[in-house]
């Protein structure tokens, strides 16, 4: 299951939380990523007290969104990381390893890491995956690639994901929703579920599939918060 930019405050996420732990519930997923977005100190901090792995009974991952940095000398995703983890990790989970990349760009205070960090980290991930399963990468904008499907800035050298298995991206930031067959993966932007997207969209979360044959599935699964009078 996919979240992202719920931009919570210091009242924490709402009725929306509720609908989709029943549907994690019923419908029983590996696991639930949110892709950034929190946000700010107080939505960070209240937050992970509403989403996880306790309060949704599977397995819940973050990575970090331009709002999730804060005005701190010791870098900007500090509190992110004393509340949530790594701003870079991977995992796997049944045929799919799956990499979470930090925001590289627009962020509001300035990050201890740099790009080169990030991407030395990603490149000897990507030398130590598995060549037989599949590959998706998480992370909160597009702008983290430079063209499809490379990544991160110029003056790197480039890596094309389709060389390591790459089955699809999928991301936040825009709040739209949007899925686009590309040149063998898909692009997955998924809309704010607490009260659907900048451009309308209908509230949602997204239900990614991973198949036997590592094809890949995308429903959106709509609910709606009573709205008060």
């Amino acid at each position: 299951m996919h979240i992202t930019d719920t931009e919570v405050g210091a009242g924490g996420a709402g009725g929306w939380a509720d609908y989709l732990k029943t549907y994690i519930t019923n419908e029983k997923p590996a696991f639930l990523i949110h892709t950034g977005d929190i946000c700010y100190e107080a939505g960070l901090r209240s937050h992970i007290l509403d989403i996880n792995v306790n309060t949704m009974g599977c397995p819940v991952y973050y990575t970090t969104g331009n709002h999730d940095y804060i005005d701190d000398p010791a870098g900007g995703e500090s509190l992110f990381e004393e509340l949530y983890g790594p701003v870079w990790y991977s995992f796997d989970c049944g045929n799919v390893h799956y990499v979470v990349l930090p925001m590289e760009n627009y962020v509001e205070f300035p990050s201890a890491y740099s790009k080169v960090d990030s991407y030395q980290w990603l490149m000897a991930d990507l030398r130590a995956k598995d060549p037989n399963k599949g590959l998706i990468v998480f992370s909160h904008a597009i702008q983290d690639f430079t063209r499809e499907p490379y990544v991160f800035a110029e003056g790197f050298p480039t890596v094309d994901l389709r060389d390591y298995g790459l089955l699809a991206r999928a991301y936040g930031h825009y709040h739209n929703r949007s899925v686009r067959r590309c040149d063998g993966y898909v692009s997955i932007s998924t809309s704010p579920p607490d009260k659907g997207g900048i451009d309308h969209s209908v509230m949602a979360f997204s239900e990614v599939r991973i198949n036997a044959d590592k094809s890949v599935s995308i429903s959106s699964r709509h609910f709606y918060v009573p709205r008060q009078v």
